[in-house]
């Protein structure tokens, strides 16, 4: 019988990703493996989960117009995000390399949608998209109301989500080491 020592150096990093390991399967791995039985149950609160096997899906994927509509939009806001965000970290990482009179202005321009809170980026874009006095609704009378209009609403989200383009994902980009500096 072969007998495998571990060494102390090896104990004490076993010891230190037991915290992460236990928190992964207990906080993500166990909802997850529960999430995917109870996918194949009919269940509510009220009542103990009765097995329907492939039901559930088979139902979603041929009735469910829901469904169809949310992976719709889906894949229209991937489609224009996807690109955009890449493309644009790619040029601003590439614009902010270059040693331009004024660039660490533009650096911490770029960067401060970053580090704002959730709830006041939340606040400025409904200031700006305002039906009644935001500025774009102001600047842009003949475009239709942003917040008014359902065909605008996949517009206004990839436009949100495009200005973290200069945040974390433009610094990933950036091969620079000292492009905060």
């Amino acid at each position: 019988m072969i007998k495998h020592r571990i060494d102390k150096e090896t104990q004490a990093a076993y010891i230190c990703i037991l915290p992460w390991v236990l928190g992964f399967i207990f906080i993500l791995g166990c909802p997850f493996i529960i999430t995917i039985i109870l996918g194949f149950t009919r269940y509510d609160v009220f009542r103990p989960p009765s097995w329907v096997g492939m039901q559930n899906y088979v139902r979603m994927l041929a009735d469910d117009e829901v469904f169809r509509k949310s992976i719709i939009n889906t894949l229209y806001y991937s489609a224009f995000n996807v690109p955009i965000s890449v493309i644009g970290s790619l040029l601003l990482a590439i614009l902010v390399n270059n040693n331009l009179p004024g660039m660490n202005g533009f650096k911490t321009a770029l960067y401060i949608p970053s580090i704002t809170s959730g709830i006041a980026m939340a606040m400025l874009w409904m200031w700006i998209f305002d039906p009644g006095s935001g500025l774009v609704n102001m600047g842009m009378s003949n475009v239709p109301m942003w917040f008014q209009s359902a065909s605008m609403v996949k517009p206004t989200m990839i436009i949100v989500k495009i200005v973290e383009i200069g945040g974390a994902r433009m610094i990933r980009t950036s091969r620079n080491s000292n492009f905060l500096i």
